[in-house]
């Protein structure tokens, strides 16, 4: 009879402190911060356009944390507003901007997110999408 409004408190307040269940499961392995999502589709775009995406970096911890900056496996990928500082128990938004110049149809980039939290944290984020001609 208990196990019910025991479930809702425990999923009311790992919703509250963390943000969810998957979080709360990161803070247990030892993670301080969850960025999200992992992986972004920026869809269809023109060889010379520019695509912006949005990741989430969330702070889990009670301390600080800096993301100090961002590592790009192509000079096409920018992250902006780094770096920044997040509060315990919040949260901030990144932006990606993606420059289509590849001469492949297909966009495949990954950013390497940068994190301290006591230690030098890397939260890869993959880029993918597509290049048409015209």
């Amino acid at each position: 009879m208990l196990a019910v409004p025991t479930m809702l408190i425990l999923w009311s307040a790992t919703r509250y402190q963390f943000g969810g269940l998957e979080n709360a499961i990161r803070y247990i392995q030892g993670y301080d911060y969850v960025v999200s999502p992992k992986t972004i589709d920026i869809g269809m775009g023109r060889r010379g356009d520019t695509r912006t995406a949005l990741i989430t970096v969330r702070n889990l911890s009670f301390t600080p944390i800096h993301v100090v900056g961002a590592i790009t496996t192509c000079n096409c990928v920018a992250v902006t507003g780094l770096p920044l500082y997040i509060e315990p128990r919040q949260s901030l938004v990144v932006k990606l901007v993606v420059y289509l110049e590849s001469n492949s149809t297909k966009v495949q980039q990954m950013a390497i997110i940068l994190i301290e939290d006591g230690h030098l944290q890397r939260a890869p984020v993959v880029i993918t999408g597509k290049v048409s001609e015209a």
